[in-house]
C-alpha cells in the first residue's frame, strides 16, 4: 500500500513538474516578445529595464526547480532531500551579468574550447539568419568538433531553433538556406554527423547556450528601432555550476529536443 502511494505521489508530482516547466517557458517567452516590442516601439519600462537579469534569473531558477522537483521525490532521506534543495536554491549565487555582443560571443567561444561531449543551443528563428555570428566563435566549434572526433570522443552540436506558428514562407526558406549553408562548412571540416538542427513551434523569449551539463549563457534579445533582432546583447552566465546547468540540460533534453522536429512546418 505505501509503494502504491509512493508511486502515485511520484507520478502526481512529475506531472506538476512538466506543468510548471512548460508554464514557465510561456512567461519567458511572453517576457521577452514583450521587452522586444517595447523596444521596437520606443518604449521602456524603467523596472524591466534594469531588473533584466534578476526577472531572467528569478524565471531560470523556477525552471531548475520545476525538473528538480522529479528529483527529489527519488531521494529516499530527508538530508538528501535538503542537500538537493540548498543547491537548487544556492545557484542564484553563480550568476554573472554579461554586457555587450563581444562580451557574449567571447564566453560563448569559451564555452566551446572546454567542451567534452555536448553543444546545445536554443536560438531565435529570427535572429539566426539576420544576427552575425563572430569567426572566432564558428572557428573555435569546427576546431573542437574535429579534434574531439580525432580523439574518438566526439562533441556532438545540436541547435532547436524556436519559431512563431505565423513564421512566414520567405523567412522559413531564408532559415532553410542559411542550415543548409552552415552544414556545408561541417562538411567540408569532416564534422557534419556530429551537427543536427531541430525546430520547435515556440517563439522563445530568450537563448540558451549549455555546454556539457557545467556551464550556462543565457542570452537576452534586444530589437533596434527599425524591427531588427540582435541576440546576445544582455545576459547571464552560470560558469562550472553543477546546481542549475544540469536541469536546464535536462529540460533541453526532455521537454525541447525530444518534442523538436527536422524541418519548419
Amino acid at each position: 500500500m505505501n509503494n502504491s502511494n509512493s508511486v502515485e505521489v511520484k507520478i502526481e508530482v512529475g506531472e506538476i513538474a512538466e506543468k510548471v516547466t512548460i508554464w514557465t517557458a510561456i512567461v519567458i517567452s511572453l517576457i521577452g516578445t514583450g521587452i522586444g516590442l517595447l523596444d521596437f516601439c520606443g518604449l521602456k519600462i524603467p523596472y524591466i529595464e534594469h531588473n533584466i537579469p534578476q526577472i531572467i534569473l528569478s524565471l531560470i531558477g523556477v525552471l531548475g526547480i520545476a525538473i528538480g522537483l522529479e528529483r527529489l521525490t527519488k531521494l529516499e532521506s530527508l538530508s538528501q532531500k535538503l542537500a538537493e534543495t540548498k543547491r537548487i536554491v544556492e545557484t542564484a549565487v553563480t550568476a554573472q551579468k554579461v554586457e555587450g555582443y563581444d562580451e557574449m560571443f567571447d564566453i560563448s567561444t569559451q564555452y566551446v574550447r572546454d567542451a567534452e561531449a555536448e553543444i546545445n543551443l536554443l536560438i531565435f528563428a529570427g535572429s539566426i539568419v539576420s544576427d552575425p555570428i563572430p569567426g572566432r566563435y564558428l572557428n573555435a566549434l569546427n576546431k573542437q568538433l574535429k579534434n574531439s572526433k580525432e580523439n574518438r570522443s566526439s562533441v556532438v552540436y545540436r541547435v532547436i531553433i524556436g519559431y512563431d506558428h505565423n513564421l512566414s514562407t520567405e523567412m522559413k526558406d531564408s532559415i532553410r538556406t542559411y542550415i543548409q549553408n552552415r552544414m556545408r562548412i561541417f562538411i567540408e571540416e569532416g564534422v557534419d554527423s556530429q551537427v543536427e538542427y531541430r525546430y520547435i513551434n515556440i517563439p522563445f523569449g530568450i537563448s540558451l547556450f549549455v555546454v556539457d551539463r557545467k556551464h550556462l549563457l543565457v542570452g537576452f534579445p534586444r530589437r533596434t528601432p527599425n524591427g531588427e533582432v540582435q541576440e546576445f546583447q544582455t545576459g547571464i552566465k552560470f560558469s562550472s555550476n553543477a546546481s542549475l546547468v544540469p536541469f536546464v540540460a535536462d529540460w533541453f533534453d526532455r521537454y525541447l529536443w525530444d518534442k523538436a522536429s527536422n524541418d519548419l512546418k
